[in-house]
């Protein structure tokens, strides 16, 4: 997820660190480099012609300042009046003031993405049209493979006026909360459309129909089946994350609910934050963990920094794909002692979870450590005769010699 700043996508160094990866999210804006975006897309899929590219965009709020790269939006947005106020394109309070879900942390004010707006001259809300200004501004023309929209939330974290009633809509209300997905869905609907032959992702903060997380929703239709990809944002990591409050297992059961309501590929993003980018410990677990099924593994900071890890490569003597294919399926239940593992072509995975303590399981022979720099003491290159020990919230990736 490489979507912050500096956005330096035209610098050849970046560009070869962008291009070791498997897939990446840029985050290229209306006017990036003179809006010359091809060029730099088509140089990265030159030092990689397997990487899967997409570009960021967010439909749920603009930033608060007019102009530069949103003056489009905010022209429109201003623009679209409902009578008396009821069906602006704008989300406002009950008092007709502009609503911030984030309470000033991104600077953004919220759009009335719901379908209780006003169309404009061409039949279109707020979601229909910012998707066709999203193609037409950082989609159109260019090697894109993924259309990522952000913000993908199971119900909104504020409570405007959606319907200009008066009253503020409360987000624990069914009925606000469907009006919100049902907009999200129109986007969505509009983005296949527009560009049918990209994959479309989506940042979740749901399991995309709420059977299994959040715990707290009620099951929901609107986005299961829809999107071919989803980013599950610092899944471990940092205070708020799942992994952190809710245990492992609840990440787990998240990531694989996630997978199975995508359509498509079913390509999931198991984001990882890393306060440390020298733990390598936490590495393992993060990267054994996202191994346990079949999505991508996101290691990141300031989604700008490309870090990299012994284990992607084997410390830079093979390609990402070292393992080969999973000859076990997606690990549901512990193999030994409470450690998951599961097995493929070129080697074994095992991962210890949050909890489980100190574990020494019997693996057999047949394996040798990774030989790497960044943690010498475990990828020492050693061969492994019979067991291994694993620390509390540990991984550890084994190749075949």
């Amino acid at each position: 997820m490489l979507i912050g700043d500096p956005h330096d996508y035209a610098n050849s160094t970046y560009r070869a660190q962008i291009a070791k990866l498997d897939v990446a999210i840029l985050g290229m804006y209306n006017g990036w480099n003179g809006g010359v975006f091809a060029a730099s897309v088509n140089a990265i899929k030159a030092l990689n012609p397997s990487i899967l590219l997409g570009n960021y965009t967010i439909m749920t709020e603009v930033p608060t300042a007019s102009g530069g790269a949103t003056a489009a939006k905010w022209t429109k947005l201003t623009a679209e009046h409902g009578p008396s106020g009821i069906g602006d394109w704008w989300a406002y309070d009950a008092a007709g003031a502009h609503t911030d879900w984030s309470a000033g942390a991104f600077g953004s004010y919220d759009t009335n993405l719901t379908l209780l707006t006003t169309p404009d001259s061409n039949g279109d809300r707020w979601p229909q049209w910012v998707a066709k200004n999203d193609y037409s501004e950082i989609i159109q023309g260019v090697n894109w493979d993924i259309w990522y929209s952000d913000n993908n939330m199971w119900k909104p974290r504020d409570d405007p006026d959606w319907n200009r009633s008066g009253s503020n809509d409360s987000q624990d209300s069914e009925t606000t909360r469907n009006w919100w997905r049902d907009g999200q869905r129109a986007y969505y609907d509009q983005v296949r459309a527009t560009a049918p032959g990209l994959a479309l992702w989506v940042n979740a903060d749901s399991d995309l129909d709420g059977s299994t997380y959040p715990t707290a929703a009620t099951p929901f239709t609107q986005y299961k089946g829809v999107a071919d990809g989803a980013f599950i944002e610092h899944g471990m990591g940092e205070t708020w994350s799942v992994e952190e409050w809710g245990g492992w297992q609840l990440l787990m059961t998240w990531y694989r609910t996630l997978k199975a309501n995508l359509t498509g590929p079913k390509h999931v993003l198991l984001d990882a934050y890393f306060p440390s980018t020298t733990d390598y410990q936490y590495a393992r677990y993060a990267l054994a963990s996202t191994l346990m099924d079949d999505g991508f593994f996101s290691a990141s900071t300031d989604y700008a920094q490309v870090l990299w890890f012994d284990e992607f490569d084997l410390a830079g003597t093979a390609s990402t794909k070292w393992l080969g294919a999973a000859i076990d399926p997606p690990q549901t239940s512990a193999w030994s002692l409470g450690v998951y593992r599961r097995n493929f072509a070129n080697g074994t995975v095992l991962v210890n979870p949050k909890g489980n303590g100190s574990r020494t399981v019997t693996i057999g022979s047949g394996y040798h450590r990774i030989a790497g720099t960044q943690a010498p003491a475990v990828n020492s290159g050693a061969a492994v005769t019979s067991t291994v020990t694993l620390a509390d919230r540990d991984g550890l990736l084994l190749v075949k010699p």
